[in-house]
């Protein structure tokens, strides 16, 4: 049974719950407002629905609200969450363009949150290892209009062609830069190695000036055996010209 409609005197729109329809169909209710759409074979119950909180799409029988979008969001504000509860938010993209995954306010250009577990991004190429061993999964960082490059990723191939790094070895891990830059290794906020873009490694500076360039305060040197802790033994090396 049908109650409580109405149709404008056009006969091109259809209101319930409203005698003044202003849409095709507009649905109005004092409280919250949905559509049903349900499937008695294999039961499935999907409500659409709006209220003060926005508009959600739920599924009844799993009651879980996998897609909202808040009242008064701006353009671009679009949540993605579960169990009907928008702080375990699954996709947020705020109207900054702002991703969060796991994180309903993100305050980077993406970002991955948990509230317990491991926080796990994977990056998979060929997962049925079917691709002849030429597919890499690598992120590259870049800046410069592409001009300045770097990657971080695992080489798949032992073919130069498809070789993420001249010379990267079949299944191998690889760091590094594409242009003529250096790579730097830091700790506490500060430069601590330096592997130039000509091969040359530093340990102390930033400009290593050879193949293996250490700088120090601290002198003698001396090569410890044994445990790091507790070492066994040390041998002094013989005072080194200091560049």
């Amino acid at each position: 049974m049908i109650s409580n409609t109405a149709k404008n005197a056009g006969g091109s729109r259809v209101g319930f719950g409203t005698d003044a329809p202003d849409a095709s169909v507009h649905v109005v209710d004092q409280s919250v407002t949905a559509i049903r759409v349900e499937e008695i074979t294999s039961p499935s119950v999907w409500d659409l629905t709006a209220n003060t909180t926005g508009f959600h799409l739920i599924d009844q029988k799993s009651e879980n609200t996998p897609f909202s979008i808040l009242s008064g969001a701006p353009t671009g504000k679009l949540i993605l969450h579960d169990n009907g509860d928008a702080t375990l938010g699954s996709l947020t993209v705020r109207s900054n363009g702002d991703v969060g995954i796991g994180d309903t306010t993100p305050d980077a250009d993406f970002e991955l949150e948990r509230s317990s577990g491991d926080a796990i991004l994977r990056i998979q190429s060929d997962p049925n290892n079917t691709a002849n061993n030429i597919d890499n999964p690598f992120v590259r960082f870049a800046m410069d209009g592409n001009t300045v490059t770097s990657i971080i990723g695992q080489n798949q191939s032992n073919n130069p062609t498809f070789s993420l790094l001249t010379g990267a070895t079949q299944d191998s891990m690889v760091i590094g830069t594409e242009q003529v830059n250096h790579l730097h290794f830091g700790t506490n906020g500060s430069v601590r190695m330096t592997l130039r873009s000509n091969g040359d490694f530093g340990i102390g500076t930033v400009d290593p000036v050879s193949a293996l360039h250490v700088w120090t305060a601290h002198f003698p040197w001396r090569l410890w055996s044994g445990s790091q802790r507790s070492p066994t033994a040390s041998t002094t090396l013989p005072a080194c010209r200091r560049v």
